[in-house]
This record gives structure tokens, sequence and C-alpha cells, in this order.
């Protein structure tokens, strides 16, 4: 059951090894406690350790309440952070992006089908982004929304918004519908 398991992975793991990727973080000793975790949800215990983990060895930060789409692909997604926000299938995610909430009001955006956010772009806030759009490289938009079809040029709140040039899901997943 998930308890042994649970108990197992924070005593060391089954079978890790040199051949085993969790072995890169030492044995994982950071994850043990000295705490007693029959007090604690185990697996919102381990969920969070591994979120940790992944942030760790990839420079990703992804939660693990995060819903992904079904068709991502990360290219290089080094220093790249990913909210709660709402996400349809084929979406590029390039390094050092950023897609998050504004303090304010917590809000997330929401992506349609077909995205590709160049390095160091940022979405944030209540963003509604149609289908078929790209972020250019060092784009930023906040408490924004982008229609269908259309390229997003330039850092919030001096936007240049364009005709898209290509499809995103014809260009860079094949047209894999």
């Amino acid at each position: 059951g998930r308890k042994v398991l649970l108990v197992q992975f924070m005593k060391g793991g089954v079978k890790q090894g040199i051949a085993h990727p969790v072995k890169l973080c030492g044995n994982l000793t950071w994850v043990r406690s000295s705490h007693s975790f029959d007090q604690y949800d185990y697996e919102e215990i381990l969920l969070n350790k591994i979120s940790y983990l992944n942030k760790i060895l990839h420079g990703l930060d992804v939660w693990f309440n995060v819903q992904l789409p079904d068709v991502l692909l990360m290219v290089h997604p080094i220093g790249t952070v990913i909210g709660n926000a709402s996400f349809s299938d084929f979406i590029e995610i390039h390094h050092n992006v950023t897609i998050g909430s504004s303090f304010s009001d917590m809000v997330y955006p929401s992506f349609g089908k077909g995205i590709c956010l160049y390095p160091n772009s940022s979405v944030i806030g209540k963003c509604n982004i149609g289908d078929n759009v790209t972020f250019g490289i060092n784009s930023s938009i906040i408490d924004s929304n982008i229609p269908s079809n259309k390229r997003v040029l330039g850092q919030y709140p001096n936007n240049r918004i364009i005709d898209a040039k290509i499809n995103v899901v014809d260009e860079y997943f094949g047209h894999a519908e």
C-alpha cells in the first residue's frame, strides 16, 4: 500500500542505486523527517517532497497540483515557473517562462489550444489566451486577453499584438490532432 511505499521511500527507497536518478540527491536525506508522519497526510507530504525534488533537479517549478495538458512540449525548461493556470493541449514552453497569478487577486491565466511561449515570456494574472497564440522572446502580459491567431510581442503594458504567422499545432506538433 501507499504507506509502506512511502515509508520505504523515506528510508532511502527501494532499489536506489547508481542507476536510479533519485540517488542524485544523496538518497533523499532531505526528504526524511524527525517528526512522526502518523499525524500527517502521507500522500500530500510525498507529493510536496517530489515537487521540491523536481525543482532542485531540473530547475522547473511546477507544483504537484497543477493540471498540465496531455500534450505539452518543454524545451530546456530551466528557470520556468508554472502556476495553477487552465491549459488546453498543444503547448510549447521554453526556458525562463513564468505563468502565474497576480498577488492582488490570485487569479491564474487560461490558455487555449496551440500556444508557444518563447524564452523569458510571462503570462500573469487574469488572462484569457485564445487558440494559436505565440508569445515572443521577452514578452509579458498582465491581466490581459489575447484573441486567437495572434503573436504577442513586447513588455506589458506596451505590447504589440500582431497576426500569427504560423499555426502552432502544425509547426511544432506536426498536426498531431
